[in-house]
């Protein structure tokens, strides 16, 4: 009996988990406003939280949304990844340019004896203070915090993180001024 209800458990997390792909796969195509309307009505229901004035462009990718928080009026531009499966949190009034790319993970690398692909991950939270500006093309790592007010400049490498006011640039990032 017992047996029974585990499987029937770890079939109805396979059944969730699937439909939930695959509406977020097919949602994530639909074009032009009437898209954005579309996964401002879906998108949230799978999100761990998510603040009014969303918008999310055509092809977000969001993996592990359950475990993703988006403040109110983030707005995500045309092929962003967002991973969610170390912990992502961003704040209010997040502007997120196309094709932004944050990870939430590293891969392990310890071993010499043993395949990278089966060594796991080291997952590490990433957060983005409010009213943060990210520029196209731009890659967050595992562990970031981006202050209050940052602004990360297009296709830099955010490995490090970075202070509040503060305008980034470059791979890896360097300082290029301050916004106070």
């Amino acid at each position: 009996m017992i047996l029974v209800n585990e499987k029937i458990t770890f079939l109805d997390l396979i059944i969730k988990y699937t439909l939930r792909d695959a509406l977020l796969g097919l949602i994530r195509y639909v074009p032009a406003t009437f898209g954005v309307a579309i996964r401002l009505l879906l998108v949230p229901l799978f999100l761990q939280k998510s603040g009014e004035g969303l918008t999310i462009r055509d092809g977000v990718v969001f993996r592990f949304p359950e475990r993703i928080k988006l403040g109110r009026h983030v707005g995500l531009s045309e092929y962003c990844l967002l991973d969610g499966d170390g912990g992502l949190e961003i704040g209010d009034f997040v502007r997120i340019a196309p094709h932004v790319t944050i990870f939430t993970f590293e891969h392990k690398i310890e071993s010499r004896n043993l395949p990278i692909k089966l060594q796991g991950k080291n997952l590490k939270k990433v957060t983005i203070g409010n009213d943060v500006w990210i520029g196209a093309g731009a890659i967050i790592l595992a562990g970031v915090t981006i202050g209050d007010g940052a602004v990360i400049g297009a296709n830099s490498v955010v490995n490090k993180n970075v202070s509040p006011y503060t305008v980034v640039a470059g791979n890896p990032i360097k300082l290029i001024k301050s916004r106070i």
